[in-house]
């Protein structure tokens, strides 16, 4: 699909990003109940702000345990010498 583009942001807030990129949807993946509880306010708030609409994507059930914090505490340990 031609008119798709995936990208990634780090940094200030997603509406300021997707202002100046002119993105008007963006695709989040929730894991639990406790995700979405956490990204619907935030998803509203995108859409009063710059009318940016949030598309919810359930994760795999056996990948639900592993979260960014999760990864990047790995990534931060020593490494074991084999």
């Amino acid at each position: 699909m031609s008119d798709i583009t995936v990208d990634s942001h780090t940094g200030g807030l997603l509406v300021d990003y997707c202002r100046r990129a002119g993105i008007d949807v963006v695709i989040r993946g929730v894991r639990n109940v406790h995700d979405l509880d956490y990204e619907m306010p935030m998803a509203r708030m995108n859409h009063e702000l710059a009318g940016v609409e949030t598309f919810f994507i359930a994760a795999d059930p056996a990948l639900a345990p592993i979260s960014s914090t999760l990864v990047t505490g790995m990534s931060r340990q020593p490494r074991v010498p084999e």
